[in-house]
């Protein structure tokens, strides 16, 4: 069964309105219906994406599991989107929150992935999924221990999606799904003790050659939760 989005959030549904008084009707003619048009184009899109969300994922509609403010919130940005790949990842968000899927009911994605163009959305995924999934076969880390060098991630994306891709980690790290933190190697620290116990005054040069900082990129705790929530069907499920 699938998604019926006017009933599913009727509470809202005032929200694709004119806004009444508050404009003049000049500006109401020019703009106002045009962006009601809009929206109301971009949530029937959406409905024929949820609806496959639903059938690829074996899913039956529960509209019980999904609060009345959370449905306010997704109809509210989702409606705003016209690019199909950001479509369908508030789709298959939405999808899965009826199937009372954790992850997908944290409301706080609504606003993150209101957030990304569909380069960010490609640069994410393609991120997380595999370098994700490789890590966590090979060390059994928890998402929080999650990093990688961050001269390792930049030169692999922008390998593959060109010179933008920067950017776009720079924006996730923005938005709080990735952060970037610094820390000194370990012989780097013995060799700076060592100067620091020489009796002539060391050198910023000496510095330089004795410390070495490496900069790590990690997953937070929201950014792998978002990736759950948004995720692939044939992605795996950790």
């Amino acid at each position: 069964m699938g998604i019926d989005i006017q009933n599913l959030i009727s509470p809202v549904q005032d929200a694709l309105a004119p806004i009444g008084g508050t404009l003049s009707d000049a500006w109401q003619a020019v703009i106002g219906d045009r962006v009601t048009a809009w929206r109301l184009k971009n949530a029937a899109k959406l409905q024929l994406k949820i609806n496959e969300e639903l059938r690829k994922l074996n899913l039956k509609l529960n509209s019980n599991k999904i609060p009345e403010r959370y449905a306010f919130s997704w109809f509210e940005e989702a409606t705003k989107q016209d690019e199909p790949e950001i479509q369908e990842l508030f789709a298959r968000l939405l999808a899965r929150a009826a199937n009372d899927d954790e992850d997908a009911l944290d409301r706080r994605h609504i606003n993150m992935l209101s957030q990304f163009t569909p380069f960010d959305a490609k640069i994410f995924l393609a991120l997380f999924g595999p370098l994700i999934t490789l890590q966590r076969r090979a060390r059994g880390l928890v998402p929080s221990a999650m990093h990688w060098g961050k001269g390792f991630v930049v030169h692999r994306l922008e390998g593959e999606f060109g010179n933008k891709a920067g950017m776009a980690l720079e924006h996730l790290e923005n938005i709080g799904v990735l952060k970037t933190e610094y820390k000194i190697k370990a012989d780097g620290m013995s060799a700076l003790m060592r100067i620091m116990g020489n009796e002539r005054s060391p050198s910023s040069l000496d510095f330089d050659r004795a410390v070495k900082i490496e900069n790590e990129i990690y997953v937070t705790g929201i950014g792998f939760s978002l990736y759950q929530a948004i995720k692939p069907n044939d992605a795996e499920y950790d």
